[in-house]
């Protein structure tokens, strides 16, 4: 009795169903061109030089070459349906509707996501090697590489667990999550109760999950069941009873980002097996990582592209809420701050066999630009690529690292304590105390913040308030 009740609610499943359904569809159609063909040898005929057609196209096509000869072999091993076959789900027209839908979208987010050439020339001068990967990867993927950014790795789901829920607890603006798998239990329903407590106290929850990857763990009604408790959801390519190969075009992202400040991503996805608490397969060992600092951008992009490209215009996310601020035009020169004409202290001018080693000669290579603020990184030279200062840091002063170096008209010198105040926005005749250390001016300059910058925050904060 036992065996006959779960066999009856096996065959009451969604996917079964729907299976069944699309299976004779696909057996009506077998049918039918079996029917058709054995009426006229005309129309046999027919299909073998459609076949022959689809070949001499597929042959002039620029796909993969192995994709190519894997569908001329199957279409001359069966020439009466071979080429309707390929028409049907070789072509790829089947993905046309999703490509429309999500190519707007990754145009869309390009515009925000821009490499920097600093870090790239950064990455040049410390591994070719990894600079190449990542160029290659960014080119290809469309997500520039960050710095101001930290990842931490967590070796099982039950670690990463824990840190998901307390990071999720925090959140104030958005919780923004796209799940291939999700399955209720202890995991899921400890994520769930956060993200009520959240919706009721205002922050954005939206959740986006696979409906193939889900098919066996949540019921068809679950997305509504979700926004009655206040949370936006989409259900990605929903399994239909209609044969179509875009079935097969399903979102195995694992994405968590919360209010832009923290991303999560991995092979965890939402249920019991990849935390242990439910065993099926023995121990499952799965690990996360948690992305903080900017990079977490490139994630919050990631997860808009797709929701904007499936969800209902009234959903849709605005990217400019997320874009970092335009960067603002420079409005003044190197030399408003530094004075590359005249001849300053000995004491600030590197020459050879000053120091030890061949620091010199690392210099007099590396510095060849005029119009640039280079700085010397323990053992070799940094050229700053966007016209700018580099961040002046409290331990430029002592002379191991950091030091930024400029080439003027009477040497290799690094700038003088009071030049690195006026870069940063302290007045020209800013006048410094006589009586301090060098050594902690500089340290006071690399600490102090931006005159300018606290003139903005100020700027917005009473534009915010008006």
């Amino acid at each position: 009795m036992e065996r006959m009740r779960k066999f009856l609610k096996f065959l009451s499943q969604r996917i079964v169903i729907v299976t069944f359904l699309i299976f004779l569809q696909i057996m009506w159609f077998v049918g039918m061109f079996l029917k058709v063909t054995s009426y006229s040898q005309y129309i046999t005929a027919a299909f073998k030089i459609l076949s022959i057609l689809v070949v001499i196209y597929i042959m002039n096509r620029s796909d993969n070459p192995s994709v190519k000869l894997g569908w001329i072999v199957v279409i001359l091993l069966f020439p009466l349906f071979g080429g309707l076959l390929y028409l049907t789900i070789g072509g790829k027209q089947p993905i046309s509707y999703l490509r429309r839908k999500l190519e707007p979208m990754i145009e869309e987010s390009a515009r925000h996501l821009k490499a920097d050439p600093e870090i790239e020339q950064e990455l040049k001068e410390k591994d070719g090697s990894t600079a190449s990967q990542i160029y290659y990867l960014e080119h290809q993927s469309g997500f520039p590489a960050y710095k101001d950014s930290k990842v931490d790795y967590y070796p099982s789901g039950e670690d990463c667990f824990k840190v998901m829920a307390e990071e999720l607890r925090k959140a104030k603006e958005y919780i923004y999550l796209e799940y291939f798998i999700i399955e209720e239990g202890i995991m899921w329903n400890t994520i769930l109760d956060i993200l009520e407590e959240k919706v009721k106290e205002g922050v954005d929850v939206r959740v986006m999950y696979d409906d193939v990857g889900c098919i066996f763990n949540l019921p068809s009604h679950y997305a509504d069941f979700l926004r009655k408790k206040g949370i936006k959801c989409i259900v990605f390519n929903r399994y239909i009873p209609i044969f179509s190969t875009v079935f097969n075009n399903r979102d195995h992202r694992k994405i968590l980002v919360i209010d832009g400040d923290v991303a999560f991503t991995g092979g965890i996805n939402f249920a019991d097996e990849y935390i242990n608490e439910k065993q099926r397969f023995g121990y499952w060992k799965d690990n996360g990582v948690r992305i903080t600092g900017k990079a977490v951008y490139s994630m919050t992009q990631m997860f808009l592209q797709m929701w904007n490209a499936f969800a209902l215009e009234k959903d849709k996310l605005d990217y400019e809420k997320f874009c970092f601020p335009d960067p603002i035009p420079l409005k003044k020169k190197l030399t408003d701050v530094i004075d590359f004409e005249h001849k300053v202290d000995d004491k600030y001018y590197y020459t050879k066999g000053k120091y030890k080693g061949d620091i010199y000669d690392q210099l007099e290579a590396a510095m060849d630009d005029p119009d640039t603020v280079y700085q010397w990184r323990r053992k070799y030279v940094r050229k700053n690529m966007s016209g700018v200062v580099p961040t002046l840091t409290a331990n430029m002063g002592e002379g191991g690292h950091n030091v930024p170096l400029v080439l003027t008209h009477t040497g290799i010198r690094k700038l003088t304590a009071h030049e690195c105040f006026n870069t940063q926005g302290f007045p020209l005749d800013f006048k410094l105390p006589s009586d301090t250390a060098e050594s902690r001016l500089y340290k006071q300059a690399g600490n102090s913040v931006c005159v300018e910058v606290i003139h903005r925050i100020a700027e917005n904060i009473i534009s915010a308030m008006n």
